[in-house]
């Protein structure tokens, strides 16, 4: 593709002709590039709204439930959230923390500090911050997704395996010779052992789950120790005890529910303890 520019200082108003053979895909792309970079943003400054273009916006960052926008002199409120913003704008455009977009084009520099906050040094002197995970949370939004699907598969067999080798227990316990999928009890809600065999597996796959997801709390999350923690907890035991009861593990009688929370509690620390050491040799890995 050959690029030609003219200058001419008789016209008023700039503007761009592309001209091609015919309407292509990179035609297309460049036309919407043009027209996202070029297109104005309404901002209001005293009770006066001007139509500035976004390319000469260094960032843009919310406060007391408003969103600002900065250009190298001047800020202005801008009636978008900043969620919506990022949809809209040029890619540029980045996202840096919950609070703040900046324009990649008036970055100057970046500085590591020794807590491990990236400072963000801008042209027009002003300076911000943003995290390494938080970066590799917004890089890795795709991955993410990859992850909770890969989480959740491991769940499932890992859910399955304990499950099963659970059933066995119970049928040399209740059985005999007989198999069977969990306590009798629980065996009575259903028809045959089949369906209750296949609704056992069910149980175990979500039992698995909810432990293997659980545990991104403390991978992928920014929070204290104490918040992943106690997050972690209360989550897993909410949703597990209802699976639990319905498994025929527990019941809601007082004393055997003190006692399987007693034993949830201590596969809980031991999980935490083993997260928490992956968690600690990434991070001094990376």
């Amino acid at each position: 593709m050959k690029v030609q520019l003219e200058i001419d200082q008789q016209i008023e108003k700039e503007r761009i002709i592309l001209k091609a053979q015919a309407q292509t895909k990179q035609i297309n792309e460049i036309v919407a590039y043009i027209e996202k970079t070029s297109a104005p943003l309404i901002g209001k400054k005293q009770d006066k709204s001007y139509r500035i273009p976004v390319s000469n916006f260094v960032n843009f960052y919310s406060s007391q439930k408003k969103v600002y926008g900065h250009t190298v002199q001047e800020e202005f409120i801008v009636q978008f959230r900043l969620y919506e913003l990022e949809e809209q704008l040029p890619d540029f455009f980045v996202r840096i923390s919950n609070t703040e977009i900046v324009n990649l084009n008036y970055i100057q520099h970046f500085e590591l500090t020794k807590s491990g906050l990236i400072l963000i040094h801008l042209t027009n002197g002003e300076k911000t911050s943003s995290s390494k995970r938080y970066l590799k949370k917004r890089k890795g939004a795709i991955p993410m997704l990859k992850k909770v699907a890969f989480r959740l598969l491991v769940g499932v067999i890992v859910g399955t395996f304990i499950g099963l080798t659970l059933s066995i227990g119970y049928s040399f316990y209740y059985g005999g010779e007989i198999y069977q999928p969990a306590r009798p009890e629980f065996v009575t809600y259903f028809t045959n052992e089949l369906y209750a065999f296949l609704a056992a597996i069910a149980l175990w796959s979500a039992m698995g789950s909810i432990f293997s997801l659980g545990s991104l709390i403390f991978s992928d999350t920014d929070w204290s120790i104490l918040k992943m923690t106690l997050t972690h907890f209360i989550i897993t035991y909410l949703t597990f005890l209802p699976l639990a009861v319905l498994a025929g593990w527990t019941t809601l009688d007082l004393g055997v529910l003190l006692e399987f929370t007693l034993t949830f509690f201590m596969i809980c620390v031991v999980i935490w303890f083993t997260t928490m050491l992956k968690v600690k040799k990434r991070n001094s890995d990376t």
